[in-house]
Parts: C-alpha cells; sequence; structure tokens
C-alpha cells in the first residue's frame, strides 16, 4: 500500500488510445520517401544486363548523338522508328530495370502534355504529339543509359571526352553526398518517430530542426572531406588506369546509332 501511494497520480490514469489519421502520418512519409530514394540509388541494376556490356564512352557518345537527331527531327516517320526501337529495348529488359524507365519516361511525358495543353485547346495543335513523344523518348534514353551503366564508368567517360575535372569532382561529390544526407536524414527521422508522442500537430518545427542540423552536419563533413582528400595526395586530377577491350555489343550498338542517323537523313 505505502508503495502504491508513493507512485504519482499522472502515472495511475489509463491512456486513452488514438487513431492517427492520414494527414497525421508526417513522419512516416518523409521515412518511406528516403528510404525509397536510398534504395533506387543503391540499387546496382547495372549487373544484370547485356547494355553494360557496351563501351561506357560509346554509350555517352551515343546518347548524345540520339539526343541531337531527336531534338532537330520533325519527321513523325523518324520519331515512329525510334519509338518502335526503344520499346524493342525495352521489352528485352529485366523487369526492374524495364519498370523505372517507364515510370520515368511516362511521368515526363504526362507532365509535358499537361504543360502543353493551353496551346493545345487554342488550336496550335501542329506538333503536340511530337513533342510529347520526343520528351518521351529523350527520358527514356538518357535512363537507358544511367540504369545500365555504374557512376565509376561514367566518370571514366566523362574523362576520356576530356570534360574538365572540376566538373567531374563537382558531379562525384554531388552524388555521394545525396546518399550520405538522404542516410543521415532517415536516421534523424527514425529518432524523431521514436521520440515523438501522439499527433504530430507543428510539422514546421522538426523540419526545420532536421535542416539546421543537416547545415551543420554538410559544414561539418566538407572539412573533413577536404582534409582527407589532403591526407591522401589527392590533387583534384582524375586518371584512366584500365583500358577496355573492344566487345561485340559495341559493334552492335554502334551499327544501332548509324541506322538511326541513316534513317533521320531518309525521312527529313
Amino acid at each position: 500500500m505505502n508503495e502504491k501511494k508513493n507512485i504519482p497520480q499522472w502515472l495511475l490514469k489509463p491512456d486513452e488510445p488514438f487513431e492517427v489519421g492520414k494527414k497525421e502520418r508526417f513522419i512516416e512519409k518523409n521515412i518511406h520517401t528516403l528510404f525509397k530514394l536510398l534504395a533506387a540509388i543503391r540499387s546496382k541494376s547495372s549487373d544484370h544486363c547485356f547494355l553494360s556490356k557496351i563501351h561506357p564512352a560509346l554509350k555517352l557518345f551515343s546518347l548524345v548523338v540520339l539526343l541531337f537527331l531527336i531534338s532537330l527531327s520533325r519527321s513523325m516517320a523518324f520519331i515512329s522508328t525510334v519509338g518502335s526501337c526503344m520499346l524493342l529495348l525495352i521489352s528485352i529488359l529485366p523487369v526492374n530495370i524495364m519498370k523505372r524507365i517507364l515510370i520515368m519516361s511516362l511521368t515526363a511525358a504526362v507532365f509535358m502534355a499537361v504543360t502543353l495543353l493551353p496551346a493545345f485547346l487554342v488550336g496550335i495543335n501542329g506538333h503536340y504529339l511530337l513533342i510529347i513523344v520526343k520528351v518521351w523518348l529523350t527520358v527514356s534514353f538518357s535512363g537507358l543509359l544511367v540504369l545500365t551503366t555504374s557512376w565509376h564508368a561514367l566518370i571514366a567517360a566523362l574523362k576520356l571526352f576530356r570534360v574538365p575535372d572540376l566538373f567531374i569532382l563537382i558531379l562525384d561529390i554531388t552524388l555521394k553526398y545525396i546518399v550520405i544526407f538522404s542516410d543521415f536524414t532517415l536516421n534523424m527521422f527514425y529518432a524523431l518517430k521514436l521520440r515523438s508522442v501522439g499527433k504530430t500537430v507543428k510539422k514546421a518545427a522538426p523540419v526545420a530542426g532536421i535542416a539546421g542540423t543537416l547545415f551543420l552536419k554538410s559544414k561539418e563533413m566538407s572539412e573533413d572531406l577536404y582534409d582527407a582528400m589532403v591526407c591522401r595526395g589527392f590533387s583534384g586530377h582524375y586518371t584512366m588506369q584500365v583500358k577496355r577491350q573492344w566487345h561485340w555489343m559495341d559493334t552492335a550498338c554502334s551499327v544501332f546509332v548509324l541506322a538511326l542517323a541513316l534513317s533521320f537523313l531518309y525521312f527529313r
């Protein structure tokens, strides 16, 4: 009895259960979004695709040529030919890569269709469908390059084309920082979830706290990165140490791009 008298009264009151509505799942939504982002970045889809056998520099050059031809073409016959080739390539890809490419390309196409809808409604619809298909093709080819080529291979391809080292360094550090800060933000949301009781009424306060912590963390990590680069003797120059041999897929890619270039001249 004496022990029960020493317990505070607020501990003896029963807790009333409450349901969290869809609009109150602020922390869970952010955790789910960050988790999907990290899973998409860390996925290694290029290891299980035949397009990964093509030389990265050749794929980058082919992408630039195809985007140049698609942007200049005004012939629906040429765009239809390229679209048929794209559908054929997508159909023989693994399911995970196919799904991601279709989601990215169709989302961009729908966004462009909504953007051009006012022009279509007022009667300016001469190239409405052509522009939408062009956007779908450009996003699809760009997705093929990104999803079937590792980041280190892309850096080597950029170096082969004499891209400035400073530009490559900025891209390299930016991509790594996206992964690092996304992981750090995910852990902060997990910590916020463990410390949150009940409904999250003031959502701006935890977001402001996380943003401020990320700012301070980025300053600290930038200083650590600079010290680590100096200790390892990195002078800011990228070098290519391994030269890749020519593969039969490189020949197939070259023939494919050459055939589309000839069809561009034919349908023009």
